[in-house]
């Protein structure tokens, strides 16, 4: 059976190129997103897209539901603090399902007075 893994923050630069990725890699690839139906035709195309939000334990339960893996690539925008936060309820509700393997990929810190 092949593995289905969830991507967090699928539509950006970073997070794009890892669902193609994980498609080219034979995954089933379901994206979690607060505005699914502004997911990228493409992508939507190719994977099952669920709505929710980051914070809310409930759509995260949802969306990691059957999922094998998850993939964090948040963008906390002007909210600095929500990577922290969402990668919180991501372990959480993660361990409840026993998923084994969670990455995370981040931008947080590229900006130019880190440079």
């Amino acid at each position: 059976m092949t593995a289905t893994i969830l991507v967090i923050g699928s539509t950006g630069m970073l997070g794009k190129s890892v669902v193609w990725q994980l498609l080219t890699d034979g995954y089933n690839v379901r994206l979690f997103s607060r505005t699914p139906n502004k997911v990228a035709a493409e992508l939507s195309a190719v994977c099952n897209v669920v709505g929710g939000d980051i914070e809310d334990e409930n759509s995260v339960e949802n969306a990691l539901r059957g999922c094998d893996g998850v993939h964090l690539n948040l963008n906390g925008g002007t909210d600095p603090d929500l990577e922290y936060r969402g990668a919180k309820v991501v372990a959480r509700v993660a361990a409840r399902h026993n998923i084994q393997r969670i990455t995370y990929l981040s931008g947080a810190t590229v900006c130019e007075e880190n440079g």
